[in-house]
């Protein structure tokens, strides 16, 4: 016998299982750092400025589904069916749980249960985010690698803008994360073939059209996936999967939107027409889209990632300049066809980049991945620490985050670029609930934003009587002069910056 034939030793079946839960416990570790970013912020008091629209829109959908009075469910052009079909399970929710445990049901117009409602729709948000976040890991597992898949997850967890975004209520999320599984549910069945990918792919990108219509741009890039993948193989497969993918979006559509069901000529007309008129453009809160349109994104972009991303990202370009693997080169280019659409799009909104943040933290996890080991765990601990620190710093509300590498709120501010969406409005308005129910308010602009939280009476005509008045102090701040505003009752300031003052009139 040859003693020096080296004997090849094979882990254990106990060795195995130890491995088996370390990766399940990491995997699991990820994905609650999810959560731990974001349930705090569930804790805060805040509604964007489009907040109290869509709950009172989610009220008119349930009822008329109640009623039968389907044409009812068209709301808006965007048309934010998902956003009302999950108010709407909120609603029901919340009315038999009153019942139940013998509680008093308070409606959305006393502040109490706006805040029920409203902190509960955040939580379910943030529930299917979560679980659309899972899929997409899962995915990219199949597609790329699991690391890839849990280094992709940690910086979607963690990356501060998009935090600060994600909690809130609203559709912006929604549509991201919907339209990004809907890309990759097809770069995975090009990989395997199987009609189950093809059909969530067409339910993502239908659930991503009904909570905005603008996400309409994943649905012509997965035919050409599809016509790219076949068209060496016969014509007969090219058109039986493009049917197939064509056919679920349409089901799912018509299936969630009940308006369809009625009048399906009515909402085409209404949507068409209502989206033709929102390319006007809206520069009322940022007068910086008015005089440089074509670069607000690009500031915008480079205001809103966190320093570390920034450098992650044109790094991350640079490595894999010459990759020539067919998924990742769909991926950069779905993120360069969202900002380009962006840049000469006439709507300048600051949250419509979130588009094209999912593919930017896909490319830069995909860079992360090929650097070594000890780069791997450093370049993940500084992510998530840098991005830590930005929470602190702009805690409770990491969605007026901007870049401190170009001078924060103050730049943005300076330059003409900041766009508050009712931050401080409903601390501003608790406090003055404090001063009685029979005082009245002056509130120039975000009544929104203050109304849902205010117990007393309020004004947007400065020529009414009133005791107080709470002025923004972003682009849009109001210009009229307050002679009788002068004392300070209390200012409301992030990043050292005041943003929110309630001021005493006489």
């Amino acid at each position: 016998m040859d003693n020096d034939v080296e004997i090849k030793k094979y882990p254990s079946q106990r060795e195995l299982i130890i491995k088996k839960h370390r990766t399940s416990f990491f995997t699991l570790s990820i994905f609650l750092l999810f959560l731990l970013f974001r349930i705090p912020l569930l804790t805060v008091t805040m509604s964007n400025s489009d907040a109290w629209r869509w709950h009172t829109r989610s009220i008119k959908f349930l009822n008329g589904i109640k009623s039968g009075d389907f044409k009812e469910t068209y709301q808006r052009y965007h048309p934010g069916v998902t956003l009302m079909w999950l108010t709407s399970a909120v609603n029901i929710g919340y009315k038999y749980s009153t019942k139940i445990l013998n509680l008093e049901y308070r409606t959305l117009e006393n502040t109490d249960g706006f805040l029920i409602i409203d902190t509960s729709c955040k939580a379910l948000l943030i529930t299917v985010q979560l679980i659309v976040l899972i899929i997409i890991y899962k995915y990219i597992k199949n597609i790329f690698g699991r690391y890839q898949g849990l280094i992709f997850t940690a910086l979607v967890s963690s990356e501060i803008y998009l935090v600060g975004i994600g909690v809130w209520y609203h559709l912006t999320s929604l549509e991201a994360f919907f339209a990004f599984a809907s890309l990759l549910s097809i770069l995975n069945w090009r990989n395997n073939r199987k009609n189950k990918d093809i059909i969530l792919s067409g339910v993502f990108s239908a659930l991503a059209v009904l909570t905005k219509f603008s996400s309409a741009l994943v649905i012509l890039f997965i035919p050409l996936i599809i016509y790219i993948t076949l068209r060496k193989d016969n014509k007969s497969k090219l058109f039986k999967y493009n049917l197939l993918f064509l056919s679920v979006i349409l089901i799912s559509v018509f299936i969630l939107f009940p308006a369809l069901w009625v009048d399906p000529l009515y909402v085409i007309r209404k949507i068409w027409e209502a989206g033709a008129n929102a390319v006007a453009g809206e520069y009322g809160s940022v007068y910086f889209a008015e005089y440089n349109p074509h670069l607000f994104y690009i500031f915008i972009l480079l205001l809103k990632l966190s320093p570390f991303t920034l450098v992650l990202f044109i790094f991350s370009l640079l490595g894999i300049r010459k990759e020539i693997r067919f998924e990742t080169k769909t991926i950069i280019y779905y993120l360069f066809a969202n900002l380009f659409l962006l840049l000469i799009s006439e709507q300048k909104i600051e949250r419509y980049i979130i588009a094209v943040l999912l593919p930017i933290l896909l490319i830069c996890s995909l860079y992360i991945w090929k650097t070594k080991l000890f780069v791997k765990h450093v370049v993940l601990l500084l992510f998530v620490i840098v991005n830590i620190l930005l929470y602190i710093t702009y805690w409770p509300f990491p969605s007026l985050y901007y870049s401190p590498v170009f001078g924060g709120i103050r730049f943005a501010k300076d330059i003409g670029i900041l766009d508050t969406n009712g931050e401080y409005f409903s601390q501003s308005a608790l406090e003055l609930n404090k001063k009685g129910r029979d005082i009245n308010v002056f509130v120039p602009g975000d009544t929104h934003t203050f109304s849902p939280y205010f117990k007393g009476k309020y004004t947007i005509n400065p020529n009414d009587t009133y005791q107080y008045a709470v002025i923004s102090h972003n682009s849009r701040t109001y210009q009229g002069i307050i002679p009788q505003c002068e004392e300070e009752e209390k200012t409301y300031s992030l990043d050292k910056q005041p943003l929110v003052t309630i001021y005493k009139c006489q």
